[in-house]
């Protein structure tokens, strides 16, 4: 557990820093049109651009099967909303942990189930995904900065 909080710490983090400079807001609980606890929703609950779910496993579980379908559900939710309003909502999976890679059709899984699935070498890619899901007018304290996908 306290290395899943360590995951959490870390992003958590990373969203406080994209707050301190450009402004952008972050929480964490209940998203009403998923119907489920996010990790870090922001710029709000009521209105998340970009849903972060952590999964940090260090040894396998018949649970993750549960998670990856979950969390499927979930991504579905997030891609209706997207072609029925004409939105550009981003659903991220962060996983890690070796009891991931014992389970690879469940990883599969939760690869498949979302915009981007980071782990903690490519937690970095964060703050590009933000700054481009989040909308300017979010951006209370400094501009947009304008990203480039590869």
């Amino acid at each position: 557990d306290r290395k899943g909080e360590y995951v959490e710490i870390i992003i958590r983090t990373r969203l406080d820093a994209l707050q301190a400079e450009y402004g952008i807001t972050h929480a964490k609980g209940q998203v009403e049109f998923l119907g489920k606890e996010v990790d870090h929703a922001i710029p709000s609950l009521d209105n998340p651009y970009v849903m972060i779910m952590t999964s940090y496993m260090e040894t396998t579980s018949s649970n993750q099967t549960t998670r990856a379908n979950e969390q499927n559900t979930m991504y579905g939710k997030v891609q209706e909303k997207n072609r029925r309003f004409g939105e550009k909502r981003a659903f991220v999976n962060v996983v890690d942990g070796a009891g991931w890679l014992a389970r690879r059709s469940d990883l599969r899984k939760m690869h498949e189930g979302c915009d981007f699935c980071l782990n903690m070498q490519t937690v970095d890619q964060l703050d590009a995904i933000i700054c481009q899901y989040v909308p300017r007018q979010f951006f209370t304290k400094k501009p947009r900065p304008i990203v480039q996908e590869e």
